[in-house]
């Protein structure tokens, strides 16, 4: 889709994916704004290891795409029209739903729901409040630390099963080796052959 040439990315219209609506783009875009919302489709979507964004948060991911793609950061919709916007909404789907599977898919959301978790223990600090009862004035404690250990619970099995479907992403092959096997979170999503 895109080629690097003489220190300039370039459109490469015989690497072009199915999508009439990237084709759409081409036609009806000159030939530097579709190079920039093809760049900003990229590096946003884009799931293989040749994308350098690839590992970024989404909203990281899409900062720094924007600027490399239009210069700036500022929302797309100040920069194109409503049918444009339809038009390149319209690419981001069939672009993602030719290049991204549903390994890949799932892989995301635990990378979503990790970094869920890294804010949640981030605003959520441990900490011990003492109640005193109105009539008995008997002292008791109570504390968060409940919240934050099912947090950390919770990330070891994303970490799992993340690790897991990555493994099979790249090798086609489940890793049965993993410590504690299939995750429950897992089960259903794939087959899996337990003997192999």
């Amino acid at each position: 889709m895109l080629q690097l040439y003489k220190d300039k990315i370039t459109i490469d219209k015989s690497q072009l994916p199915k999508s009439e609506a990237i084709k759409k783009i081409i036609d009806d875009f000159s030939e530097e704004k579709a190079t920039q919302i093809l760049i900003y489709i990229y590096l946003m979507h884009n799931r293989s290891d040749e994308n350098p964004l690839k590992d970024f948060q989404e909203h990281e991911r899409s900062h720094k795409a924007k600027i490399i793609a239009f210069g700036d950061a500022k929302p797309i919709a100040d920069s194109f029209d409503k049918d444009q916007l339809k038009l390149i909404t319209r690419a981001i789907r069939e672009y993602e739903n030719e290049f991204v599977d549903k390994i890949q898919k799932d892989i995301d959301l635990y990378d979503k729901k990790m970094y869920q978790f890294i804010t949640l223990l981030n605003t959520n600090k441990p900490k011990i409040t003492k109640n005193t009862h109105d009539i008995t004035s008997k002292v008791s404690f109570s504390t968060n630390i409940d919240i934050i250990t099912t947090v950390l619970d919770n990330a070891i099995d994303i970490i799992l099963d993340k690790a897991a479907l990555t493994h099979l992403k790249k090798t086609g092959k489940w890793n049965s080796g993993l410590r504690g096997g299939l995750s429950p979170h897992v089960k259903g999503k794939i087959d899996v052959d337990e003997e192999e």
